[in-house]
């Protein structure tokens, strides 16, 4: 049995082959130092197979230009690269890095860009108008910024409390627990006054939130004023910090402003502002009177304003309606504390054309109380002799204008209004 070959073996040159293969080499390498394109080529050598196959199974050849294959490592290939005529490409310029000093200066300038926009909110264009001032630096009381505008479609008036500033201290700990208080003058009703959450622990409050007044007609902000006041906040109570007034007349015309005004101290001579004719709140009315069927649809839309009649400042409001003459009666569901209540509810009343001159459309507001008598809240009278004259235009364009229908906001009355 033949010895077995090691098929890892490296392979070796023959002695004939080496001798033929070194005078070769010295061949080439004499005429590339005497600059001679010409070189004359190799002859291929035999290597002898790891696998024990004849020399001739495996041979080297010479490598063209564009391949990438190379011959093995053998003692010939000692020629230095600066003696062969290859071109030789240039390495690409590479970018000089950005100076260490530069880069971080244009880092930390992004940086502090970044957290001054974020961190710092100044004073928006809108708020610096002629109705505002730049922020005060000097105001004892502190700065409040916020912006009115009025709806006309949606009838509300719009209060959105943006920030305060500067504050002065009110807690022992040097800061205060500040929130705002709206009030719409003159009036005493508590549905005229909403406030903000409260925000703890600062001299510099950002509240963002929009206040609304509901049941807003235009003509409701004339000879109006909104007074803001800025409340500290304590486990017993508040106490004032300051306060500002706007008038609305100008916003009646849907325009929107925005203020950044100083905090003022507040007025002792208000209670006579205040005072007056108890304000009822008003009730908004949707009736068309359909003329082929003689049969008039009342909708009882909703109420605003209305006053507190429980012990929780809210009330419980339902509505009844009842026409002269018909001794049936209508009634809307029950809603459950609240002050502008919203009910939707439609009525369908059978009467004939003829007979609306002499005809009353009562409505009357309750306060719905368990175990007890109702209270009375308001009322609401139609007819076309009545007092109030936005409920006898009211009437009067219903049958004007019929089989379309007419929608209006009216005031609510200590007691049903007798004709005239």
């Amino acid at each position: 049995m033949p010895a077995r070959r090691d098929a890892w073996a490296r392979p070796s040159w023959d002695s004939d082959s080496d001798e033929h293969s070194t005078s070769e080499v010295d061949e080439v390498d004499a005429a590339r130092e005497h600059g001679d394109d010409q070189v004359p080529p190799r002859s291929p050598a035999a290597l002898q197979s790891p696998f024990g196959q004849p020399k001739e199974w495996f041979q080297y050849r010479r490598p063209s230009n564009s391949s990438s294959v190379g011959r093995p490592a053998s003692p010939v290939s000692t020629t230095p690269s600066s003696t062969l005529s290859m071109p030789v490409t240039p390495p690409a310029t590479a970018q000089a890095p950005p100076e260490p000093q530069k880069e971080d200066a244009a880092r930390k300038a992004s940086v502090d860009t970044k957290s001054e926009s974020t961190l710092t909110k100044a004073p928006s264009q809108e708020a610096l108008q002629s109705h505002s001032s730049p922020v005060p630096h000097d105001a004892p009381l502190g700065w409040l910024e916020f912006a009115i505008w009025f709806e006309p479609n949606a009838n509300r008036l719009m209060v959105h409390i943006v920030r305060a500033g500067q504050l002065p201290p009110m807690d022992m700990n040097g800061l205060a627990d500040p929130y705002v208080k709206i009030h719409l003058l003159p009036g005493h009703a508590k549905s005229w006054k909403l406030r903000t959450r409260t925000i703890y622990a600062t001299l510099s409050p950002e509240w963002d939130q929009i206040l609304p007044y509901v049941g807003m007609a235009p003509s409701d902000l004339i000879h109006r004023t909104l007074r803001l006041r800025v409340y500290d906040e304590d486990r017993i109570g508040a106490e004032l910090v300051g306060e500002c007034r706007i008038a609305l007349d100008r916003f009646a015309a849907g325009r929107k402003e925005t203020f950044l005004v100083p905090l003022q101290k507040a007025k002792e001579d208000e209670a006579a502002q205040e005072m007056g004719s108890p304000d009822r709140g008003k009730m908004r009315l949707r009736l068309v009177y359909h003329s082929s069927r003689q049969m008039l649809t009342v909708t009882v839309v909703s109420c605003a304003h209305l006053l507190p009649m429980d012990t929780n400042g809210f009330s419980d409001p339902f509505v009844k309606v009842q026409l002269s003459g018909d001794k049936r009666k209508w009634k809307t569901t029950v809603r459950k504390r609240t002050l502008n209540p919203e009910f939707n509810e439609e009525f369908h009343i059978p009467l004939a054309a003829t007979e609306h001159a002499r005809r009353r459309l009562c409505f009357e507001i309750w306060d719905h109380d368990v175990g007890k008598k109702n209270d009375y809240l308001g009322a609401v009278t139609l007819s076309a002799t009545v007092k109030c004259p936005l409920a006898r235009q009211l009437w009067s364009e219903v049958f004007s204008h019929k089989d379309k229908a007419q929608e209006k906001w009216l005031p609510l009355q200590d007691q049903l209004e007798p004709s005239l």
